[in-house]
């Protein structure tokens, strides 16, 4: 169950993850032989809830087809968080499963998710969440560094205490030989979103409302920002007529994003903005985008929508993958015993 348990000597370094520019983004799921997915079951219990998203190096020595196993997995994680968590009069109760009901997946690859839960009972036997955590993964299909006996859940979506987080990532690192880290939406992240949420789809209810963008002015401090706001409806047309000005006749439903388009599409908000307020735009930074279901703020997002949500998935288990997976690992012997 313990990575360290069978060998102790073997440590493991990477570099500091990169995220390197995206050029392009697709959000086609299946082959041309498949049926079209479904989510809006499977990813229900997600929605409406604000989660934290992190992402996973591979996972060393961690087995999904034992229940005694996981049983195990969730008395050690009990016992460990316990420890660093020392509050008198309170008792740790922790689940480690395998949560087979977000099914399909986008690939057939993706191995199912684990869904861990950790929950504190006071002396006034008050129920507290200190933490709730999927591991999954979500089109893992890209050439990647493989590993023995290792498996790959990218990204994880958790919420609870911040103490609950920091000391269940800790003991998952040790237990499992892998690192937890904060994927943060970064501006250019924040960029691709947009138009990746507002792209066509069967849901009507994406294009109803208004989009807010909040952005940080430099040389201000964090809370002093600047509030913009569009038409969702108008921002769509904006879109569509970004993609269709390309030379390469490309088809505004077959979900396929490229960097220039991007950059041309903020480049006009930016220049509307301009003309209308003077305000410069472009030259501060995007922190938050706002939209009728969905919200993102650093690596914190909430949506009401299983459509936006399995691409917003989609996008952090790519990034993922090329943060922490495309990396040059390397293993040396530790001195210590």
């Amino acid at each position: 169950m313990n990575r360290t348990n069978v060998d102790s000597t073997r440590t493991t370094t990477c570099q500091a993850p990169m995220q390197k520019i995206r050029q392009n983004f697709d959000i086609n799921l299946q082959n041309e032989d498949e049926d079209t997915f479904d989510f809006a079951e499977s990813l229900s219990e997600l929605l409406g809830l604000t989660w934290n998203i992190w992402g996973v190096t591979s996972l060393f020595g961690l087995q999904q087809d034992s229940e005694v196993v996981l049983k195990q997995y969730a008395k050690k994680l009990r016992e460990e968080v316990a420890s660093m968590l020392p509050v008198d009069d309170v008792s740790y109760e922790c689940n480690f499963n395998i949560l087979e009901t977000i099914t399909p997946r986008p690939s057939h690859s993706d191995l199912p998710p684990i869904k861990i839960t950790i929950t504190a009972k006071m002396r006034d036997k008050q129920i507290k969440n200190i933490y709730t955590g999927i591991m999954m993964s979500w089109r893992t299909d890209v050439p990647e560094i493989d590993y023995d006996e290792s498996i790959k859940l990218p990204i994880l979506l958790c919420r609870g205490t911040k103490s609950g987080m920091n000391a269940v990532h800790v003991v998952l690192g040790n237990m499992f030989d892998c690192q937890i880290v904060q994927l943060p939406a970064t501006e250019e992240d924040l960029k691709w979103l947009v138009p990746i949420v507002l792209n066509p789809s069967g849901d009507d209810v994406l294009d109803k409302g208004e989009v807010k963008f909040e952005y940080r002015v430099p040389g201000l401090s964090a809370s002093d920002s600047i509030t913009t706001k569009n038409n969702t409806k108008d921002l769509i047309k904006l879109w569509n007529a970004v993609i269709e000005d390309d030379n390469d006749d490309i088809n505004k439903n077959d979900a396929k994003f490229k960097v220039e388009h991007v950059e041309m599409f903020f480049e006009i908000l930016h220049n509307q903005m301009l003309m209308v307020s003077g305000l410069q735009l472009g030259l501060c930074s995007l922190k938050k985008i706002i939209l009728p279901t969905f919200t993102i703020m650093d690596n914190r997002i909430k949506t009401s929508s299983s459509e936006v949500l399995n691409r917003v998935l989609l996008f952090f288990n790519q990034k993922s993958l090329e943060m922490l997976h495309q990396l040059n690992f390397t293993s040396t012997n530790s001195t210590t015993s």
